[in-house]
């Protein structure tokens, strides 16, 4: 129960509202955003659990730091509402010091969380491009630069929000002098924000020499270009911090900055589960040398069946007499269950019919890989 007096008479039977919001109670804008977000994050778990089940793929690196991070959002959210029960985002001199004290690491660790969070999210939408590119191609090795180099940014930023204000109690931060708090604060959004274009550049690259229909390449980019409204937020969490605020009444001043905190974080978990649609996948993934799967999911392809005649342009042998249409027919040649390598590229086989004066007509197989 909160330390702060509810000054409304509360009616028999009835407990008392856990926030009051007033002049020196915004609390409210916190707790809603964190159970908000934790709402949201549960059900695109379960979303993407029955995606995945739908979509017969190896679990990957991308699976592991989509869990992570949500898990992880999950935590960061209970220890923002935790402190908030304690006195984030009201006026801490209704609270008692130890409140006080246990506000602040719990505060403390939920930025340390934050950073977690945020930059697995980032990784994890790294992973999911890497996977989906070619082996031995420009895209790929672009996307492992990206997946590098990202994990050494979050060990530089987790270190960086560890250690602030007062090294040997790095939690403290009420009554403390901080002069460069928010500074690293400032760092840390202009290098996500950029991190955020640079991933955005995978999904742009892999579809721009593919051979699809422009439909095709909105549905494969529009989610991934979800993320950049992470930019969005993340302006307005650094445009809401109060810095005189911050100096005179940080629990209280900074109640609306951590509120856009919360709505950030869980809009970019949210982001990396976005591409995880099946729809997606299946513009993507062509089953190429998948075996039976091929066989048992191409009927789900959105265009059509993979074995579905597309009428060719008409060939005359120079041989022959007369010539019929070149006809292609798909078909699945290979039966390798053992390859999980996705293949942007369709492989196609066609048949030949030619008629010859005195012999009978002779089919010809050809294969032919399409980029």
């Amino acid at each position: 129960m909160s330390a702060l007096q509810i000054m409304q008479e509360v009616p028999p039977g009835q407990a008392a509202p856990f926030v009051h919001a007033s002049e020196e109670d915004h609390r409210d804008r916190v707790i809603i955003s964190a159970a908000i977000g934790v709402s949201f994050v549960l059900l695109a778990l379960v979303s993407r659990v029955i995606v995945r089940k739908s979509i017969v793929l190896r679990w990957g690196l991308e699976d592991s730091a989509i869990v992570l991070s949500s898990v992880l959002h999950l935590i960061q959210s209970s220890l923002v509402m935790i402190a908030s029960a304690n006195g984030l985002g009201a006026s801490v001199t209704s609270y008692a010091p130890e409140q006080t004290k246990f506000l602040q690491k719990t505060y403390y660790a939920s930025n340390i969380l934050y950073v977690l969070a945020l930059d697995m999210s980032k990784i994890a939408s790294a992973l999911l491009i890497h996977r989906l590119t070619t082996r031995d191609s420009h895209v790929r090795r672009y996307s492992s630069l990206v997946v590098i180099i990202l994990p050494v940014l979050t060990i530089a930023f987790t270190l960086s929000t560890s250690l602030q204000c007062n090294l040997a109690r790095p939690w403290l931060f009420v009554g403390q002098t901080c002069p460069h708090w928010f500074l690293r604060w400032k760092f840390h959004a202009a290098i996500a924000c950029i991190a955020e274009f640079a991933i955005f550049i995978g999904p742009l690259w892999i579809v721009w020499h593919l051979q699809v229909p422009m439909p095709v390449k909105t549905d494969i980019v529009t989610p991934f270009a979800l993320r950049l409204l992470i930019i969005v937020l993340t302006g307005l969490r650094m445009q809401s911090f109060d810095q005189q605020g911050f100096a005179t009444k940080p629990t209280l001043a900074e109640a609306e900055y951590v509120a856009w905190t919360q709505w950030e974080l869980t809009f970019s978990v949210l982001a990396t589960i976005f591409p995880s649609t099946r729809k997606s996948f299946l513009n993507l993934v062509t089953y190429y040398n998948s075996g039976h799967y091929a066989q048992k999911t191409a009927s789900t392809m959105p265009y059509g069946p993979a074995d579905e005649s597309i009428p060719m342009k008409t060939f005359t042998d120079r041989g022959a007499s007369s010539g019929r249409i070149l006809q292609q027919i798909g078909e699945d040649e290979e039966d390798d269950h053992g390859s999980e390598t996705l293949i942007i590229q369709r492989r196609r086989s066609f048949a030949v019919t030619i008629d010859d004066p005195g012999e009978s007509d002779l089919a010809v197989l050809g294969p032919r890989v399409d980029p």
